[in-house]
């Protein structure tokens, strides 16, 4: 709170965030043995994250199972 809205955010003991509330919605955020984001949960569902074999965000995989895919620019 106080950054002009009604976002409230709750972090773990190493500061990472663990959920986001905003307008009475909920985010939770989960992460791997290595603290990488694996999870992003709210109204939908469990969004899940997919890493390629570098540990870097290859794909985002819907509830209904379906795969997005992220793109990076070869400049990073």
């Amino acid at each position: 709170t106080g950054l002009g809205d009604e976002r409230t955010w709750r972090f773990d003991g190493d500061g990472f965030p663990t959920s986001r509330t905003q307008d009475g919605q909920g985010l939770t955020f989960k992460y791997d043995g290595d603290r990488r984001l694996a999870s992003v949960t709210g109204a939908w569902g469990t969004l899940e994250v997919e890493r390629d074999s570098r540990g870097v965000i290859a794909a985002g995989i819907t509830p209904a199972k379906q795969r997005g895919t992220y793109l990076r620019h070869g400049l990073g």
